[in-house]
């Protein structure tokens, strides 16, 4: 199931070889906090917002990191 997210999630993004393997990385967290009920804390807004559009059920809470 995260393979195929991530494929969804790589053609959204355009992502080239290099960066394949960081989403399939953040579609398997993703997944595994949702199956245990955890939230995911992240600065990765881009990708993690796309994940929530696709799999609403999802959660993540995102932080920017101080200047």
């Amino acid at each position: 199931r995260a393979a195929l997210l991530s494929g969804m999630l790589c053609r959204l993004q355009g992502y080239e070889k290099d960066a394949r393997l960081r989403a399939l990385q953040d579609c398997v967290l993703f997944l595994q906090a949702q199956k245990l009920g955890f939230t995911v804390l992240t600065a990765n807004v881009s990708d993690f917002d796309y994940l929530l559009q696709l799999i609403p059920t999802g959660r993540a809470l995102f932080y920017r990191a101080a200047q």
